[in-house]
């Protein structure tokens, strides 16, 4: 009997153990589903990384996958499920981890995240505050995952018209992230558009080339020159120089932002649609009427 029972317990710690192996491959697909931004396949991985975990009370695995899938669902544009998988974290998190466990920290972020994207800006923050004291609590004051909820609140305080709580947020996320990971790090492009964006709202001018211009360099330094995101920058650019009054250079930036949007967007996409209209815009107050007119009409016709 001795030996029977010794035997069992070997089987039983070694099938928990390869479960537990094959439940951390699982998870790097995931992850790296995530990372490649295909989010509806990673998603479907996570939800059988939840139901292999749960069993084993493998807790981290789990309510990190569930937070996982809900960030899947809002970046699918899912936001009313996104929402309820959310409060259901929260509640479950507590349940089997207790108050302010990092989890709900977690499920208060996607909440603040939810209200941000249906413009309950009020919400918005406060859930991004209740996260941001569970997140101290857990990583301490300076942490990546700290600073990430500090840049939240920059945004929603941008939104709000707070400028001057959205510009101390945006340098204070900033100057963590350049200690962090250096000055050439690509990361740094958010918050240099978004000090750029603000900045342009007050009608800072020079300081808005400022910042754009930082990205900028960051985006050539990376060889993403030809990305969206930089065509976005390039668009900003050039709305801030016709501004300013200098209208050719507006333009000479306009045209690297459209070369880039029709690369990647159908002729119909609302970004080259706009950019045709600053293009005729700006070819307008140049007096050039014949060129304002083709750019007008190229807008409507799309």
């Amino acid at each position: 009997m001795k030996t029977i029972f010794f035997t069992i317990i070997i089987c039983v710690s070694f099938l928990s153990t390869e479960a537990r192996q094959q439940n951390s491959t699982l998870k790097l697909r995931a992850d790296s589903l995530f990372i490649g931004g295909d989010y509806l396949s990673a998603k479907i991985t996570y939800d059988s990384l939840v139901k292999r975990t749960f069993p084993n009370q493998e807790w981290d695995k789990y309510f990190e996958s569930k937070s996982r899938m809900i960030e899947c669902d809002w970046r699918l544009g899912k936001i009313e499920e996104a929402e309820v998988s959310a409060y259901e974290l929260y509640t479950e998190s507590i349940e089997k981890l207790g108050d302010e466990n990092l989890y709900s920290g977690m499920a208060d972020l996607h909440l603040g995240v939810v209200n941000l994207l249906k413009e309950n800006l009020k919400e918005s923050e406060k859930y991004f505050l209740k996260t941001l004291e569970v997140y101290k609590k857990h990583y301490g004051k300076k942490h990546t995952e700290v600073n990430n909820v500090l840049y939240n609140l920059g945004v929603v305080k941008k939104k709000n018209g707070h400028i001057d709580s959205a510009i101390y947020y945006f340098n204070k996320t900033l100057e963590y992230d350049k200690e962090e990971f250096g000055l050439d790090n690509i990361r740094l492009t958010d918050h240099y558009t978004n000090l750029g964006s603000v900045y342009q709202d007050i009608g800072f001018l020079e300081k808005v080339k400022l910042y754009y211009d930082s990205a900028l360099i960051l985006y050539r330094k990376a060889n993403r020159v030809n990305h969206p995101l930089a065509a976005i920058t390039y668009s900003n650019m050039g709305a801030n120089y016709c501004s300013m009054g200098q209208f050719e250079k507006g333009i000479s930036h306009l045209f690297k932002a459209l070369k880039i949007f029709e690369e990647y967007y159908s002729n119909s996409h609302y970004r080259i649609i706009a950019t045709y209209n600053q293009i005729g815009t700006a070819y307008f107050e140049l007096e050039n009427f014949n060129l304002a007119k083709n750019y007008a009409m190229k807008a409507m016709q799309l």
